[in-house]
């Protein structure tokens, strides 16, 4: 039995923003593959902190998490939040890290709060992460 189902942000023009994000990457096919590999295996685990893949984030970003994975030595967080319903995680912006250095984008925290605002007021604001694409 799943524990977790994944979410992705829409904006109001109903475009997928996670799914654009990893168009938008120079190796998206990479790392489309292994967010689904992440995900799936995250469907199965109670504590998505404890799994080592969900960071939760801190400073200006607490409150959201971020999956961490590695693709081609570029560090990639796409951020979210649990919620809106009970045992869903909706992930809100994609982001990578270089190093210590900040998000890129760089408002991503920022984003990502306003994003997690829309959806709690408004549950067609989000779609299942589709685990086919591609």
């Amino acid at each position: 039995m799943a524990h977790w189902k994944f979410l992705d942000y829409v904006d109001d023009g109903g475009t997928n923003e996670i799914e654009a994000w990893i168009e938008g990457l120079q190796n998206s096919e990479a790392v489309r593959i292994r967010l689904r590999g992440i995900l799936d295996n995250l469907q199965d685990v109670r504590g998505l902190e404890t799994s080592g893949y969900v960071e939760p984030l801190t400073g200006n970003c607490s409150g959201l998490l971020a999956i961490e994975f590695v693709v081609r030595r570029v560090r990639h967080r796409p951020m979210g939040f649990k919620g809106p319903g009970e045992g869903e995680m909706t992930l809100l912006v994609g982001a990578v890290k270089a190093g210590d250095a900040e998000y890129k984008p760089r408002r991503a925290c920022d984003i990502a709060f306003e994003r997690q605002a829309i959806v709690e007021m408004d549950r067609k604001r989000v779609s299942d992460h589709d685990y086919t694409q591609r």
